[in-house]
């Protein structure tokens, strides 16, 4: 007399849908396998309640038969709001899953993870598309997932510059060619030329033609009476819309000259009676000095005071100082210096001194 064998199904442990084939094993081997499991193997593709039945027929045939349950895993799906943009990118993303997860993962490629459950923001700051991922953990014990290619594209932002020539302008010369320098994926270009940056002394005496443009490299005529100051503004989009800006501030110099008659009469009359440099925009500096020389190259007057005029008295040379000069031309040297530039200029040339 042999006792019975023991048929008793080992139940799986946690079964969730889709999770892949799963084997069934018994107490006793040898048996064969019934209801939903074939040769002892089971693939749980749908959620639901199942059967397993184990018959062992040897010398006593005997059988188990357990139900087990197939957890159904809730639809796990996730939006991206915006998805595409410029740099630096700020992306919501938001969990729409059939059912509150007990826990989540975000995987963002390079940009890293987290662990946010139903809402993150995170920001894209390399231009380039991303995969992003959800993987959530459900009351029910069972993981479900989803990938979303390119979930989120960011754009570079393009790079605005640009120079000028001639650099800088004046008011005889204002035709101005403005070089774009930005970068090579601009294919929009908005340039403005209407910013006068008004003189502390003056009212608007600057005006450009074109006043705005959309060519690569405009060409303007700015008219200016005594120069000016412009703040020239370009703006750039590329293909997918990114904008930079860049404004730099164009000089247009006024002119600077020198003018000194050929001949003074200092006679008393109220006329013409003193001889002095004048000129447009002088300006004299620190070192401004002025200078009379005789014939024979004797230096008879100067003067280090702006606007200060000889009056043909001999001031340097003894002992005719104090007297007047006698009828004669004379040389004169003057230094002043050019306040746009900064320039020093060495002037001499000849007056006739006349009663």
């Amino acid at each position: 007399v042999v006792g019975a064998p023991d048929p008793t199904i080992i139940p799986p442990s946690k079964v969730c849908e889709g999770s892949g084939v799963i084997s069934f094993n018994a107490i006793t081997p040898g048996g064969t396998w019934g209801g939903d499991i074939v040769n002892g193997e089971f693939d749980p593709v749908l959620g639901g309640t199942f059967e397993a039945i184990y018959t062992l027929t040897a010398i006593c045939p005997v059988a188990d038969t357990i139900k087990f349950v197939v957890d159904t895993i809730p639809e796990t799906d996730f939006n991206v709001t915006p998805r595409t943009g410029c740099v630096p990118l700020v992306v919501t993303f938001n969990d729409i899953s059939e059912e509150v997860p007990n826990s989540s993962k975000w995987d963002f490629g390079s940009v890293g993870t987290s662990g946010a459950i139903l809402t993150e923001a995170v920001s894209f700051k390399d231009p380039g598309c991303y995969d992003v991922s959800l993987t959530n953990v459900y009351a029910n014990g069972c993981k479900g997932s989803k990938l979303l290619l390119d979930a989120v594209c960011a754009y570079g932002i393009p790079e605005a510059d640009f120079n000028w020539n001639p650099n800088p302008p004046d008011v005889d010369n204002a035709l101005v060619t403005f070089n774009n320098l930005s970068s090579s994926d601009v294919v929009i270009n908005n340039w403005d030329f209407t910013d006068v940056i008004l003189p502390s002394s003056s009212s608007p005496v600057t005006t450009s033609s074109i006043s705005t443009s959309n060519d690569i490299d405009p060409i303007v005529k700015f008219t200016s009476s005594n120069g000016d100051k412009i703040n020239v503004c370009l703006e750039v989009s590329n293909q997918h819309g990114c904008v930079d800006d860049i404004c730099k501030v164009v000089t247009i110099l006024d002119k600077f000259s020198v003018i000194l008659p050929n001949a003074f009469t200092p006679n008393g009359d109220g006329v013409n009676d003193t001889f002095f440099p004048k000129g447009r925009n002088l300006t004299f500096g620190e070192e401004y000095e002025f200078r009379i020389y005789d014939r024979w190259g004797a230096m008879i007057w100067k003067s280090n005071t702006p606007g200060q005029g000889w009056d043909g008295t001999v001031t340097e040379l003894a002992p005719t100082s104090g007297e007047i000069a006698q009828i004669d031309v004379y040389v004169w040297r003057l230094v002043v210096h050019d306040p746009f530039t900064g320039d020093k200029h060495e002037l001499i040339g000849h007056v006739s001194l006349v009663r």
